[in-house]
């Protein structure tokens, strides 16, 4: 791409308009750079170059405002670092000078006194309420481990608690505050957070999360472990365990631990979410052993 083109965009805030790009080009060309995602095109008349993430999506909504528009829900999470779910709709709080409505890939939400922050030049809804909003939208198991993905990022169990009373009587607040104190931010994964309400829920001791093992090349972490059993479960996701190099790794690493006198249950997104009663009595009878 043209530099004096990127050079121009940075120069206006990374957006062109499209009476800019036409000084520049013809409309079959905009067109082409759009098709090979050299542009992205971010709102009618309004483009950018490459693949936009969602602050800078934000920017642009502003940008076409002319006022600065505050992030809510999993747009401000991702912002703050703990987005689960990658939306590609932006979220955004309606400003309090002008009336703005939904459209294709812009949700507003009308969230009065909902507390917010500066990061660089833009509103953000702070991070314990965001957690605790996003919280309420999600299933037990995943507003878990939302929560624990806010705690990784530094919302202590303090903001949170506040959130949660400053949400009274909304929809889904009772679960959450019933999750609040299980939060822990060693939890290393969405699955392992559901996993964890699940045995909890099934009347089962708390495990260790991110439990160290010493061996003879290392230290091995274990998902969720019982040390006085020498016992853990272990989440087994597809996605980083699906080449024949990572299973031989995987057996290599359950022989180690076996040699440290360890047992260990592996388990999939199957176990927790469609037969969690069957996980909760093989871990209850594991235990036990």
């Amino acid at each position: 791409m043209d530099p004096t083109l990127v050079d121009a965009m940075r120069a206006n805030g990374g957006f062109l308009h499209t009476t800019d790009l036409l000084r520049r080009m013809s409309p079959s060309r905009v067109r082409w750079l759009v098709h090979t995602r050299q542009l992205t095109r971010v709102r009618h008349g309004l483009y950018a170059v490459g693949t936009l993430p969602v602050s800078a999506r934000l920017d642009a909504l502003s940008i076409e405002l002319g006022t600065r528009v505050a992030a809510s829900m999993d747009t401000a999470a991702a912002i703050h670092g703990f987005d689960l779910d990658q939306t590609q709709q932006l979220h955004v709080v309606e400003p309090d000078d002008r009336r703005i409505e939904s459209r294709p890939g812009v949700v507003v939400h009308q969230r009065r006194g909902a507390p917010l922050v500066e990061i660089g030049t833009r509103l953000v809804v702070e991070p314990a309420w965001t957690a605790v909003e996003v919280a309420r939208q999600r299933a037990p198991g995943r507003a878990l481990a939302v929560l624990d993905a806010a705690a990784r990022v530094g919302c202590g169990p303090g903001s949170l608690e506040r959130a949660v009373d400053a949400q009274r009587g909304r929809r889904g607040i009772v679960e959450v505050r019933r999750l609040a104190p299980l939060v822990d931010r060693r939890s290393g994964s969405p699955m392992e957070s559901e996993t964890r309400l699940v045995l909890h829920d099934g009347h089962l001791p708390a495990p260790e999360l991110q439990w160290p093992v010493m061996h003879g090349l290392g230290i091995f972490y274990l998902d969720l472990a019982w040390p006085a059993r020498r016992f853990a479960v272990e989440y087994d996701g597809d996605e980083f365990h699906g080449t024949p190099e990572s299973v031989r790794r995987d057996k290599a690493r359950l022989a180690l631990l076996a040699d440290e006198g360890w047992r260990v249950l592996q388990i999939t997104s199957d176990d927790v979410r469609r037969e969690p009663d069957v996980l909760v009595g093989r871990v209850r009878r594991l235990l036990a052993a």
